[in-house]
């Protein structure tokens, strides 16, 4: 199958990661997992995604601070970023930065229709499969 474009999604729950990674790839796309932004970084250094789907609470580096890393390297590609969140709710300085910065917010627990009208927002021009 062609992959319509590459996402990196990167939780500590590895059940999450595993669900959303199968509606991914039904949907068309190629996708890596990592379970903290540290290790999502590594991958941001050796790949080129299109976006970022991240949890934001995470042990070893969240996602907010994996978002502050990205923005703000001249090294990395800058791909799309979405969080996941299981309605925390932030500060002024995290949720201007999550506003400002990033594509838009899922919240848990997620519907698979989510998921594909968010990459249709972000992508229009590209035709997702329905899962």
């Amino acid at each position: 199958m062609n992959q319509i474009c590459r996402a990196l999604i990167v939780d500590d729950e590895e059940d999450l990661r595993d669900i959303l990674e199968l509606m991914l790839s039904r949907m068309g796309v190629d996708v890596v997992s990592a379970s903290n932004g540290k290790e999502a970084l590594v991958h941001l250094k050796e790949n080129t995604f299109d976006l970022v789907i991240s949890d934001i609470s995470m042990p070893i580096m969240d996602g907010v601070s994996l978002l502050k890393e990205l923005r703000n390297s001249r090294d990395l590609s800058q791909p799309h970023f979405l969080f996941i969140s299981g309605g925390i709710e932030f500060d002024e300085t995290k949720q201007a930065l999550i506003n400002s910065q990033s594509d838009g917010m899922i919240s848990k627990p997620f519907q698979a229709d989510q998921i594909l009208d968010n990459f249709t927002k972000i992508f229009p021009g590209k035709n997702f499969k329905k899962i």
